[in-house]
C-alpha cells in the first residue's frame, strides 16, 4: 500500500512503527493519516510544521485515545481535522475530474470479485495486504 501511495503521487509514506523512518522526513506543511492506528496519530503530529494541518482519514479501533501536550497545539498553532466523506461540492468536482480523465482510477482497483465471493472479498480486504480497492461485481468476468 505505502508503495501504491508513491505511485500515486504521495511525497512520503512511511510504516508509523518504523521509529526510525521519521527522522529523516522534512516536516510538512499537510500530513494525512490514513492508518487507523494511535503510532500513525502521534508521528503526524511529530511531522507536522507549525501552522500545518493533520488530516485525520481513518478510523481508530473504538476507545483509542491518544496522549498530547495541548500546549504543543497552541504553540505550533496546528489545525487537526476529521475526514470522514466528501461534501457534495468535493464530490462534484471529482466526479468532472473523473469525466475529463484528469484522474485514472482503473489502476486503483486491484481485486474483482463476483457476488458469490463476497466473503473472500472481505477477507482480502481485511488483510489490506497486497489490495487497494476491492469491487464486486455481479456476476464472474472470468478473471
Amino acid at each position: 500500500r505505502r508503495e501504491s501511495a508513491v505511485r500515486f503521487g504521495a511525497d512520503f509514506v512511511f510504516d508509523p512503527h518504523d521509529e526510525k523512518s521519521t527522522t529523516t522526513v522534512e516536516k510538512s506543511d499537510v500530513v494525512i493519516i490514513a492508518a487507523g492506528n494511535p503510532a500513525a496519530c502521534q508521528t503526524g503530529f511529530q511531522l507536522v510544521k507549525p501552522g500545518g494541518i493533520i488530516i485525520l482519514f481513518a478510523e481508530n479501533p473504538p476507545g483509542t485515545t491518544l496522549s498530547f501536550d495541548p500546549n504543543q497545539f497552541y504553540h505550533k498553532e496546528v489545525t487537526m481535522l476529521g475526514a470522514y466523506s466528501s461534501s457534495p461540492v468535493e464530490l462534484k468536482l471529482a466526479f468532472e475530474m473523473l469525466v475529463s480523465g484528469k484522474v485514472q482510477l482503473s489502476n486503483l482497483v486491484t481485486h474483482k470479485f463476483p457476488l458469490n465471493r463476497i466473503p473472500e472479498a472481505v477477507s482480502t480486504m481485511r488483510l489490506a495486504q497486497d489490495s487497494l480497492k476491492i469491487v464486486i461485481v455481479p456476476k464472474d468476468e472470468g478473471g
